[in-house]
């Protein structure tokens, strides 16, 4: 699994991958940033060019800062890790 991880977010974001809506992180009131961990292996073309898009909802005026907090990472998630969350949701 390729997973789309950013560490510091304020605060609703929704995320696209290829034009395809992969999902959204609802606003949580008085939670300043949280992070965001998300599959995108469906979304991805390996290979060619990809486009990723975030929209971060920075309409909150409670926090001086909003928007993307920290740098934005792909990372490849473990197998095992992968198959261990595929068991436990067939539970």
């Amino acid at each position: 699994e390729l997973h789309l991880f950013a560490p510091a977010l304020n605060n609703e974001a929704w995320l696209w991958v290829n034009g395809h809506y992969v999902g959204r992180r609802d606003y949580e009131r008085w939670v300043p940033q949280r992070e965001l961990d998300m599959d995108v292996s469906d979304f991805l073309r390996p290979g060619k060019v990809n486009t990723i898009a975030l929209r971060v909802r920075t309409d909150i005026k409670r926090y001086p800062t909003q928007g993307i907090r920290e740098r934005m990472f792909l990372y490849a998630k473990p197998e095992d890790d992968a198959e261990q969350g595929a068991q436990g949701k067939a539970q």
